[in-house]
């Protein structure tokens, strides 16, 4: 089954930002484009490279394959599929795929002129925090899923949306309001969007332990 991506209903519109053209060595395939977050899976070719440089926007990068190399202001990052990296605006960073095979990963952006607003604290049953990093506008949060863990949140005004990337593969159910749908092995970089303030949840229907990683506005810190 190749890469499933769902945007679960519309968000706030935002004027979308163009992405970068893909090249030979480089695939681009925006996923997700609303609400001020942007969401592209890319395809590195062995041995293709962004250099140096910086954005005006913050970025989050899921890998899904290993044999990747990051540098963040001239430090090395660690690759490991499933481990979020947070690259604040601004930071120099540069990006190349060291190994023989082509390399797939998603990034997701918090666009600059974007006003968005924190989600709603969820409910969980048999979910915790794995890992968690802020910059002053972006938080990416990994939840470890156990067999039947499950994440809420109800209805409720004045939040922003959240962006769900699958980390590692796994079988997931989707509820949104009364709606309920199975999307069983789904493979790590599945990506879904919720609108702000729409009641939804998700339950690992697995046999085991799954990751997904949670894409948002910080608390307190919404507006650029």
């Amino acid at each position: 089954m190749s890469l499933v991506t769902f945007t679960v209903v519309l968000l706030a519109v935002v004027a979308p930002q163009a992405p970068i053209p893909s090249t030979d060595a480089i695939k681009r395939t925006v996923i997700v484009d609303r609400g001020g977050f942007q969401a592209m899976k890319l395809e590195y070719a062995p041995g293709a490279a962004d250099p140096a440089g910086e954005h005006t926007f913050d970025v989050v990068v899921v890998p899904i394959d290993p044999g990747m190399s990051l540098e963040i202001e001239g430090k090395p990052v660690r690759w490991q599929p499933g481990v979020a990296v947070l690259i604040p605006r601004g930071a120099p960073h540069s990006i190349r795929n060291a190994s023989k095979s082509t390399v797939s990963f998603i990034v997701v952006h918090r666009l600059l002129e974007a006003d968005i607003k924190p989600p709603a604290p969820p409910e969980t049953n048999g979910v915790t925090i794995v890992r968690s990093t802020d910059s002053k506008y972006v938080r990416a949060t990994t939840l470890r899923f156990e067999r039947a863990g499950e994440l809420r949140t109800g209805a409720a005004k004045n939040v922003g949306p959240s962006l769900f990337v699958l980390a590692t593969p796994g079988d997931v159910r989707m509820m949104i309001g009364s709606a309920v749908s199975d999307f069983p092995q789904q493979k790590a970089g599945t990506v879904w969007a919720f609108e702000p303030g729409t009641p939804f949840g998700l339950i690992n229907v697995g046999r085991g332990p799954i990751e997904i990683v949670r894409i948002s506005a910080p608390p307190g810190r919404a507006a650029p």
